[in-house]
């Protein structure tokens, strides 16, 4: 992270740290349901990778000041 501003650089590190393994597993289970053909499941996983997307673009553009 090559900012200079530490607060973005703060904010980046709590965004990765927070979302990323979240964003992981709703992938991997995403993945599985579609495997599975479990169109139901499937669709609570997207709508759980929303909204964790929403909040995490959220947070970045809040520590780039956006």
């Amino acid at each position: 992270m090559s900012d200079k501003n530490p607060d973005a650089v703060r904010i980046k590190r709590v965004f990765l740290s927070e979302h990323a393994a979240l964003l992981e597993n709703l992938s991997a289970s995403l993945r599985l349901a579609c495997e599975r053909g479990s169109d139901e499941a499937a669709g609570v996983h997207l709508k759980q990778l929303r909204e964790v997307l929403v909040e995490a673009i959220a947070l970045y553009k809040q520590g780039a000041g956006q």
